[in-house]
């Protein structure tokens, strides 16, 4: 209503500004006013006095509109935010006490504490001892799985299935996030996201939301991850195709191991042996020997192979270019700076039924122009002393290997190899 009369006022005073030219023409036709072009100026303060109010009410329209866009913006921008992932620690350890179901993802992610590490393993067991919880789905590498998390989890009585587990078979790096739903206080489904593969807990950022389009989203690209996974590379009806369901009523090492037998912890220290078959597929013909050890680093893999021949003598200038890995098989490339020889290398992890964890593969180089054989396993040695072997140590070593793999007929060893 104020607005109507400051209108109808200013405008009334801008009709009236505009047509004193013409006012005092009528009285006096000799006045300069009249005589002037200053009734152009007249007309134009008037037209701006009859429309300042409108003017003005749009400028103060939009200032209010941008107000309000300005608050739900950074009042959305609050509540999505959480701090950094030490702190946003405490919500989500407090909402999962409520949450029925869960669907997390933690993949590439480095290493927590200690003391982050036992609160993570307490809240498993918190969250299946509960009789009202009904399945938390966890999404993995091959990393995180032999990692030794899910070794320390044990809970007495505790129901199979409730927890399952999703391997990926390569190096997929996803955006890290957990979902939480059915909550039992009633409170809305919530997914936290922000945790970026090997990046520092110190800097990591997470959001919070319970905009169900938002945590149906994150819903429908936990099931595409899980298209990657191991376990889709079974038969639908295979018992592990649905996530690998751990016995959590035990911590023992195996309790890892009781699922398919191509899944294979490829961390740790290996030596191979590398040859070409002699008539009685032994190792008789010995190329070389190597000794790496094989990391993950976020959703990288790291190796640095140690080489000798087979008369002992140490390769130097060996470097691996651009490692991969896929499912089960580590792939690099590699040069010799000292004699600008280059080949590359494959690796086949298996699970052997009596052997264990082995490795089989190839590698071809550009001097000998040839495809050698090689066949590995996991042992212990010090890694500073394989930098620099005696000719009698590397023996004993190719003694341990040619024990390792002596209960294996010629025709074995060509099967690992060809397989």
């Amino acid at each position: 209503m104020r607005d109507n009369y400051a209108t109808y006022i200013s405008f009334t005073l801008g009709t009236l500004l505009s047509a004193i030219p013409h006012i005092v023409g009528a009285f006096d036709a000799e006045h300069p006013l009249a005589q002037s072009d200053l009734w152009a100026v007249f007309a134009i303060a008037g037209m701006i006095c009859a429309a300042s109010p409108t003017v003005f009410r749009t400028f103060r329209e939009q200032k209010e509109l941008r107000t309000k866009i300005d608050v739900l913006l950074f009042q959305n921008l609050e509540e999505s935010y959480l701090g950094f992932a030490k702190v946003a620690d405490k919500q989500i350890f407090r909402d999962l006490r409520n949450a029925r179901k869960v669907q997390n993802t933690f993949v590439g992610l480095r290493a927590g504490s200690e003391q982050e590490d036992t609160r993570i393993i307490s809240t498993y067991k918190g969250w299946l001892r509960r009789a009202d919880t009904e399945l938390w789905e966890d999404l993995i590498s091959i990393r995180e799985y032999y990692s030794g998390r899910f070794r320390k989890i044990k809970v007495r009585n505790y129901h199979l299935g409730r927890h399952r587990i999703f391997v990926l078979k390569d190096g997929v790096t996803p955006l890290n996030f957990i979902i939480q739903r059915d909550m039992a206080d009633g409170s809305a489904d919530v997914v936290y996201f922000g945790w970026i593969p090997n990046l520092e807990r110190e800097k990591t950022r997470i959001f919070k939301s319970t905009d169900p389009n938002l945590i149906q989203m994150f819903s429908d690209y936990f099931e595409a991850l899980k298209a990657q996974s191991w376990n889709t590379e079974l038969d639908s009806s295979d018992e592990h195709y649905n996530g690998f369901a751990l016995d959590h009523s035990t911590d023992e090492i195996g309790k890892l191991d009781n699922v398919i037998s191509s899944l294979v912890n490829k961390q740790g220290k290996w030596m191979t042996v590398a040859f070409e078959m002699g008539e009685e597929g032994n190792f008789e013909q010995i190329q070389s020997v190597s000794f790496f050890e094989l990391k993950f680093v976020g959703p990288k893999v790291q190796l640095h192979p140690e080489i000798y021949d087979s008369e002992g003598n140490k390769l130097p200038g060996f470097h691996t270019k651009e490692p991969s890995f896929y499912k089960n098989n580590v792939y690099f490339n590699y040069h010799v700076r000292d004699n600008n020889a280059h080949g590359i290398c494959h690796y086949r992890f298996s699970r052997h039924v009596s052997l264990g964890p082995i490795l089989t593969g190839v590698f071809c180089d550009s001097v000998s122009n040839k495809r050698h054989a090689l066949v590995g396993f996991n042992t212990q040695f010090n890694s500073r002393a394989v930098r620099n072997l005696s000719k009698e140590d590397l023996k004993q070593h190719i003694d341990v290997a040619k024990e390792f793999f002596k209960d294996r007929s010629a025709q074995d060893i060509k099967h690992l190899i060809e397989v």
